[in-house]
């Protein structure tokens, strides 16, 4: 009895290491973009509805490659042109050994229809509930998202 349930520990580790191990280094990079994305000076009028992150197959294409998305979205009274002209100057550093700079991507949900920009991925539910919250004039996303980097043999990269 004691025996059996030895090697059932035994198996259930090596299960549990096979499965989380090659999950640490792409989370450790997803917190590298996450610590450079909150140095981001918003629009001191906007105001902070819901933030995200993930990592994964996010950019499309076929799934030989692992991809960093972090962002918020946000309400402003500003104008849209506003919001543009103050990310514009917005880079957040990837965290892949490069280290080369990421701009920013703004999209309006107002413009896009539900399987489009930003929307395609899996946040659909925070700006659902962003539209029927908000209080300021303009609805807004702001997000880096740093795609094609080694997916390893993490499982959400394919």
């Amino acid at each position: 009895m004691i025996r059996t349930l030895v090697i059932t520990s035994i198996i259930v580790s090596i299960l549990a290491a096979v499965i989380l191990i090659p999950l640490f280094p792409h989370d450790r990079q997803l917190a590298k973009l996450e610590a450079s994305y909150a140095l981001v000076a918003h629009l001191p009028s906007s105001k902070k509805m819901a933030e995200f992150s993930e990592v994964g197959l996010l950019g499309g294409a076929n799934g030989n490659h692992c991809d960093f998305l972090v962002g918020e979205i946000r309400q402003s009274d500003a104008s849209e042109e506003e919001i543009r002209r103050h990310y514009s100057s917005q880079q957040v550093t990837s965290p892949s050994e490069a280290a080369y700079s990421l701009a920013p991507v703004l999209e309006f949900p107002e413009h896009r229809t539900q399987h489009s920009g930003i929307l395609q991925y899996e946040i659909k539910h925070l700006v659902s509930k962003a539209r029927v919250d908000r209080s300021l004039a303009t609805l807004y996303v702001v997000y880096y998202l740093d795609e094609g980097h080694e997916p390893g043999i993490d499982f959400r990269c394919y």
